[in-house]
């Protein structure tokens, strides 16, 4: 009987969690950012809800080469810092690496720099983030 009540608790939480979700994908701002290099496409479908976003994260390339994962963060004025949460191409684990984005004139410029991890958490040394040489452009879809 208590294994049943414990399950019962457990989806009653997880039905909670995903209809919370659900509710800051309808309150935040919605948008799908796209970029091409050299013959790699990567989309972001992003959602921004006051100081905070998430989304999906894919990576296609040619010969079914595809990387798909999520990314969150917090926004800090134009810059969105977060983490992306992927599965690298034929691995089975997964794997998190840091992530930024700076908006610009419409844009988003993908950045990089030293990468640290504190507890377990990636993150960009400050000092060593930088927009010169962008990884990705990004380009919002509607």
């Amino acid at each position: 009987m208590p294994l049943s009540k414990n399950l019962f608790v457990a989806l009653f939480f997880l039905l909670l969690c995903s209809s919370c979700k659900e509710s800051f994908k309808e309150k935040g701002t919605h948008s799908t950012l796209i970029s091409y290099r050299n013959r790699d496409t990567v989309l972001i479908d992003l959602v921004k809800f006051e100081n905070s976003f998430f989304g999906n994260y894919k990576l296609s390339g040619p010969g079914n080469y595809s990387v798909i994962g999520d990314v969150e963060g917090k926004i800090n004025a134009d810059t969105l810092i977060g983490t992306i949460y992927y599965t690298p191409y034929g691995w089975k684990d997964k794997k998190r690496r840091a992530f930024v984005l700076l908006m610009k004139d419409g844009k988003y410029f993908q950045g990089k720099g030293s990468e640290m991890i504190y507890m377990g958490i990636p993150y960009f040394v400050p000092e060593t983030v930088s927009f010169d040489s962008v990884v990705n452009v990004f380009s919002a879809v509607k």
